[in-house]
């Protein structure tokens, strides 16, 4: 892995069954995507174990990034934006960080379950079946 500073480290491929833990003892996870993925499993995942993402404007990341409440959003194609992210995050009081990492398990908890997934899924079925 190459290390950018005492506390940062590109890690390259990790096996899926060691990326929860990385997840759990990372400040902030950064989804610098420029493709429109509807729904990023990473945010699901780092909300699980309670850390903020900082994600791109694009797709569906906006609709599971609450800025300010668990994590935070840039523009595509925009490294300087991304650092500003980084940056003010890093320079969030303690409180606030533990703070917004309560919020990510609270999210994952409430709102990124399989049950609430299905219950949505099938209430849009039953709103096409009502329409018809």
């Amino acid at each position: 892995f190459k290390q950018f500073a005492p506390t940062t480290a590109v890690l390259g491929w990790v096996p899926f069954n060691e990326m929860l833990a990385l997840y759990a003892a990372s400040e902030l996870v950064l989804l610098p995507s420029t493709c429109h993925e509807n729904s990023p499993v990473v945010i699901y995942q780092s909300y699980q174990m309670g850390t903020p993402v900082a994600g791109s404007q694009i797709g569906g990341i906006p609709e599971l990034i609450e800025p300010g409440s668990t994590g935070a959003l840039f523009p595509p194609f925009d490294p300087a934006a991304l650092a500003d992210s980084v940056a003010a995050h890093l320079a969030r009081p303690a409180a606030e960080r533990r703070r917004m990492r309560q919020n990510c398990v609270r999210t994952a908890r409430t709102h990124l379950t399989l049950a609430r997934h299905l219950d949505q899924h099938l209430a849009l079925y039953q709103e096409v079946l009502s329409a018809r």
